[in-house]
């Protein structure tokens, strides 16, 4: 699995030679060797043998030529983190776990149960209830990062920005996971709820962009100046620091792209995704080719009609039923059924065979 990195791509490349890619296996091996010591430290080795595998199943399969490209590697150090094992998670009761019945037959799931996580879980989205799950999985061993929170939820508390929490509530609650979303767009897999999430998303979340915003300027309020400088505090400083994160200019795009192709109100009414028109040339003729099925369906039928009349059928029909499609019923002669099935009997008995 690690040769097929090195090689650049998943079936990896001849030795010495040009990969898929066209890049040489050895340059390859030799930008990881950078950021991975592969003699000193089998563990990271074995890591990212066990993260191949899982973008191999998971991601690989959906780029072309099944090959991701990787921007940059990140250390993601331990050292900042309490490390809680099993038997402290359980001891402290920071999660809880209550499993409904039916999960013993497979068919429902647990639920969080009385515990620590439960009582501070305040949050309105499921992406902040999974960063609110990592933070106590992980406590953090700064002291300042732990002092930065700290002054993020007094901030928070402070009545001159009650309003500015009220509305992000609000917004976030409108906010979906995006990184399901998108892992089933790539796939094909989006369902209506899908795009509508992900359109309704772009929006709000351009609106808590300015929501923080006015937060940051109640954060330089609140907080006092250094002396001799004009330096932000804490507060401010993490509001910042959240804010160049977000890329208005690609949730614009994102939210421009999704409504330009989605008919939103179309799509929300009919409970299937409509493509507006313009998008695709291909559909746009398909299209119109089925709206005017019923038409062509109807003009076939009335020909068959006109040609079977006096032998065969009486009438014959175009319905649309759902789930279905368009159907044809024809209507048979029932003086016709009548001959064939019901003839009258003869007057005169059956003829019996002579005796031997």
């Amino acid at each position: 699995m690690l040769q097929s990195l090195i090689s650049g791509s998943r079936g990896g490349g001849r030795e010495g030679g040009a990969g898929a890619g066209g890049l040489d296996p050895r340059r390859n091996y030799d930008r990881l060797s950078c950021v991975i010591d592969f003699l000193e430290e089998p563990l990271l080795v074995k890591a990212l043998g066990a993260l191949l595998i899982h973008l191999q199943g998971r991601v690989f399969s959906l780029e072309m030529a099944g090959r991701v490209p990787v921007g940059r590697l990140r250390r993601f150090d331990l050292a900042g983190f309490v490390r809680l094992d099993n038997n402290a998670l359980m001891s402290l009761q920071i999660f809880h776990e209550e499993k409904h019945p039916n999960v013993i037959n497979g068919r429902g799931k647990a639920k969080e149960g009385f515990s620590l996580f439960s009582l501070l879980d305040q949050t309105r989205s499921r992406p902040g209830r999974k960063v609110l799950k990592e933070w106590m999985l992980r406590p953090l061993r700064c002291v300042e990062k732990i002092e930065e929170r700290q002054m993020m939820v007094e901030l928070l508390l402070q009545g001159e920005a009650m309003e500015v929490v009220n509305n992000a509530g609000r917004l976030l609650g409108r906010v979906g996971d995006v990184g399901r979303v998108l892992l089933r767009v790539k796939r094909a897999g989006a369902t209506v709820n899908d795009w509508l999430t992900l359109a309704n998303t772009a929006q709000h979340v351009l609106l808590l962009q300015n929501c923080l915003i006015v937060l940051g300027h109640v954060a330089i309020r609140q907080e006092r100046v250094v002396e001799g400088g004009k330096e932000e505090g804490g507060a401010a400083r993490v509001v910042r620091g959240v804010l160049e994160r977000i890329s208005g200019e690609a949730v614009r795009r994102v939210q421009e792209v999704v409504t330009c192709v989605v008919d939103l109100e179309i799509t929300k009414e009919s409970k299937v995704v409509a493509v507006r028109t313009g998008c695709d040339a291909e559909l746009d003729r398909l299209r119109a080719e089925y709206d005017n099925l019923e038409e062509f369906l109807s003009g076939e039928a009335r020909d068959v009609l006109a040609e079977q009349a006096s032998r065969l059928l009486s009438t014959v029909s175009v319905q649309f039923l759902p789930q279905v499609g368009h159907a044809l019923f024809f209507a048979f002669l029932s003086t016709l059924i009548l001959n064939r099935f019901h003839r009258k009997p003869s007057s005169s008995p059956p003829s019996l065979p002579p005796l031997p």
